[in-house]
């Protein structure tokens, strides 16, 4: 996957740090709401979308054609 092309005036690499951090703040808010008595559907879907982001990030780089 080429990182560096640009889709929607920022790059796959920039796409996917906004989604880890964006999770990140998702399991932060949802395990705040399971302290007060509310549901962890918004931790869980943030760590799953933090596991997708980094294990697309984190694959080996395909050689450009």
């Amino acid at each position: 996957m080429n990182l560096d092309r640009v889709f929607l005036r920022l790059t796959v690499r920039s796409w996917l740090a906004l989604l880890v951090f964006l999770s990140a703040a998702a399991v932060v808010y949802g395990y705040i709401q399971r302290l007060s008595g509310g549901g962890s559907v918004l931790a869980h879907l943030g760590l799953v979308l933090a596991v997708v982001g980094i294990l697309v990030g984190a694959g080996p780089p395909r050689e450009s054609t």
